[in-house]
């Protein structure tokens, strides 16, 4: 991972990276609400149930990589991904078990790790042809907790987050609640990304809005 960062520095791409205490993998996003019109009793709910689904899952593991480049960003490819599409399912379930069927409405496509956005136009193809060159193009990750967070978005270092608000071990492991999926060790350990051409926060600027005072809806990562 360090070493892909290190060669899109080095070309002076124009991209806003995830920093590594922030890299996480998004499995849900709460959607009906805006963070702080979630209550204290609501995130209890919502924790209880994502607790339910969670037990039904063991940790397992991933492959992260390899390099992948496109019009929104740097990222890592997941897989194989059949364990972890069963994990945002159920948690889908249980965010529509305890805030409702628009709360789980947010799609989070195919699953991956962004390393950084786009902020400005850049040759694609030679962002991957550089990538190719990184090796190893691989690395396992133990996806074995989910974190609940409340995050806010930042023109210059992409999404950050303070302490997660509850964290979820998988399997029924006997913990708390927070929410973000990353390594055992508590560092995603993998090599591989994706890159972009467009301006992600294009659309805050359009509507007047400081990209470093907009918060996201309560996301489950």
């Amino acid at each position: 991972m360090s070493r892909c960062r290190t060669a899109a520095e080095a070309q002076g791409w124009p991209l806003a990276f995830v920093e590594r205490p922030w890299l996480h993998v998004t499995i849900a996003q709460l959607a009906d609400r805006t963070a702080a019109e979630y209550t204290a009793a609501d995130r209890r709910v919502l924790a209880q149930e994502l607790q339910a689904a969670a037990a039904e899952i063991e940790p397992f593991e991933v492959m992260v990589g390899s390099c992948l480049s496109s019009v929104s960003g740097l990222v890592f490819d997941l897989h194989p991904d059949d364990q972890l599409t069963a994990l945002i399912r159920a948690v889908r379930a249980a965010i529509e078990r305890a805030c409702g069927p628009h709360a789980a409405a947010y799609d989070v496509g195919v699953p991956h790790m962004t390393l950084a956005y786009a902020t400005g136009d850049a040759d694609s193809g030679e962002i991957q042809r550089r990538f190719r060159r990184v090796r190893p193009s691989h690395a396992p990750m133990t996806i074995d907790a989910l974190h609940l967070l409340d995050v806010a978005v930042h023109a210059e270092t992409a999404f950050t987050w303070t302490e997660p608000l509850a964290r979820v071990e998988l399997g029924g492991q006997p913990q708390g609640v927070r929410l973000q999926v990353r390594s055992r060790n508590g560092r995603p350990s993998a090599s591989g990304v994706q890159l972009a051409d467009i301006d992600p926060w294009e659309h805050y600027r359009d509507a007047g809005i400081p990209a470093n005072q907009v918060h996201l809806r309560t996301p489950i990562v």
